[in-house]
This record gives C-alpha cells, structure tokens and sequence, in this order.
C-alpha cells in the first residue's frame, strides 16, 4: 500500500455509500438546528480515517464523490469544537447536553461510536451508548418514538442521486413503522427540488438541483455526516 512502485497495481474507489449518525429531528434535542450543527462540528473525521485505516473518504452530504448532483465544492463540516459550544449555547445548552446514542453490534461501528463519544465530548455533549443486534437497531430506528440518535449508513441500489436522497429525505419515505427516512425529516422546499430533478431530462440542470438539495441537508443537518467506504484491489 505504501511502496510507490506498487502504486500503477493498486485501485481505490469510492463506493456508491454513506456513513454517519442519523437524529431524529422531531425528537429533542435534534429538533433544533443549532444542535444538529454543533455535533457536526464536534465530530473529527480525521480519527474515524486511522480507526478504519485509511479506508475513507470524508462525507459533506449523503452523495459519494463520482455521483452524480454531487457539488465538489462543498467541503465537509470542519473539526471546530469552539464554534460547536458555541452553537450549543446559542441553542440554550450553554453546559453541553446528554445523549443516548445507539450502535450495532459490530466491530467497526463500536470502535466509531467510541470515537465519536470521545469527539462530542470534548463539545460538551455527554453521549451514553448502547449496543443492538443488527435485527434489534434497525426496526427500532424505523419508528418515530424509537432512538433518536443513532448511526446510520446507506448503500444504493443503483447509481443515481435518486436512490441516495429520495428514501432518506423525502417526506414521503416517512411511514408509521418502517420509515427509510428515519431521521423523520421533511422539508417541503427539498420534497419538490427531488421531485423536479427525478424527472428532469437536463443532465446539467438536474445536477444543479442536486447541488441545491446537497445545500439544504448540509445546513439542516439531519445526520452528522462522516464517511464513505473505500475499496481498495491491486492487479
């Protein structure tokens, strides 16, 4: 991996998925922006790249690098632990907050929520974490009165932004008890903008939707918003 005459044989790619934390924003305290934000920043995505070992690439938003409507000008959230307190504090959490945060029992994801404990920590933001079977998480995520801070992922079905955006973030995805919107998050103005572009037959309009739609997540928030997977094969 690291002799650079090995380097013409070895291939990495990006794959079409998304790691992170989901909130469910109807759910204190994710309802308000302002947290939604904080935790971002708290997160430092430098610290999940050496827990999986180099396997990642930096998240902004829900699209991996090479899909399509993905802006490359949008940079991920920025390691910034004093502008998260200070968001917490503007949004009444002035001594940080208690969460509960729930993780599969997995190997990788543990080693993550560790580390993500460890980051928001430094924000202020006191996070107890359980652990679930996989069968366990991912019913109880699905339901509205279920956790509401949690890790999340996402692996598409076929490369479109519609297969990334659609499920996770249209209103419409959002069901009484088995919701792929599990962060229950609706925004009329992005309902329409995934709407027009899923029909929309202009390559280069319907990706400047996309940067829209990319724009409004990234400032709501609904996830933290950490990485996406790596392959890596040599020939």
């Amino acid at each position: 991996m690291s002799e650079p005459a090995w380097q013409p044989y070895v291939h990495r790619t990006v794959l079409m998925n998304v790691f992170g934390s989901r909130m469910n924003v109807r759910q204190k305290p994710f309802d308000d922006r302002r947290v939604r934000q904080a935790l971002n920043y708290a997160l430092d995505k430098r610290h999940t790249a050496r827990l999986l070992n180099g396997t990642t690439v930096p998240a902004h938003g829900i699209l991996p690098p090479g899909m399509l409507g993905r802006d490359p000008d949008l940079q991920p959230y920025p390691h910034d632990v004093a502008k998260a307190r200070a968001l917490l504090a503007d949004a009444g959490y002035p001594g940080g907050l208690d969460v509960d945060y729930v993780t599969t029992n997995d190997e990788e994801t543990e080693k993550v929520a560790g580390s993500l404990q460890s980051d928001l920590g430094e924000a202020g933001v006191r996070v107890r974490i359980t652990v679930m079977s996989w069968a366990a998480w991912s019913t109880a995520i699905t339901q509205p009165s279920g956790p509401a801070f949690s890790f999340t992922s996402w692996i598409a079905d076929y490369p479109d932004p519609t297969n990334f955006f659609d499920p996770r973030f249209h209103s419409r995805s959002i069901r009484p008890n088995d919701s792929t919107n599990d962060s229950f998050y609706g925004n009329p103005e992005l309902d329409a903008l995934l709407d027009d572009a899923r029909q929309e037959l202009d390559p280069r309009k319907r990706e400047a939707m996309y940067h829209r739609a990319e724009r409004i997540l990234y400032d709501d928030a609904p996830w933290i918003w950490d990485y996406h997977s790596v392959t890596t094969e040599v020939t």
